[in-house]
């Protein structure tokens, strides 16, 4: 679990790599870290909690590598630069799509090609 506001206003946080074992990601997490930069959620996760990447705007593309079980509804709030999330499932699967991000575009049924 990567905890609460565990990485809270780390503005200068950039390019990191998810551990592929992490399971929830939870509120605030990484609120405000303008320069941090992933592109793929790992396989395992299974909680992303609201706000967890709030104001995140160096994200622009993110995949998912797994199915969560819940996603709020704000998690991504303010990633102004995503602008293509690409998912392994059918829409409506993972419920509150967009998470935040109205003008993303989403690839559901991505398979990685």
């Amino acid at each position: 679990t990567i905890g609460a506001q565990a990485f809270f206003k780390c503005g200068e946080l950039g390019e990191i790599v998810l551990p592929p074992n992490l399971r929830n990601i939870d509120g605030n997490a990484f609120q405000e870290c303008w320069n941090l930069q992933i592109s793929h959620i790992p396989a395992r996760v299974e909680t992303i909690a609201g706000w967890a990447f709030y104001a995140c705007t160096g994200i622009t593309s993110l995949t998912f590598d797994g199915t969560p079980t819940t996603i709020d509804a704000e998690a991504f709030f303010k990633c102004n630069n995503l602008a293509v999330i690409n998912v392994p499932w059918s829409e409506g699967a993972v419920a509150n799509a967009p998470w935040g991000v109205p003008n993303a575009t989403i690839n559901y049924d991505y398979d990685g090609g």
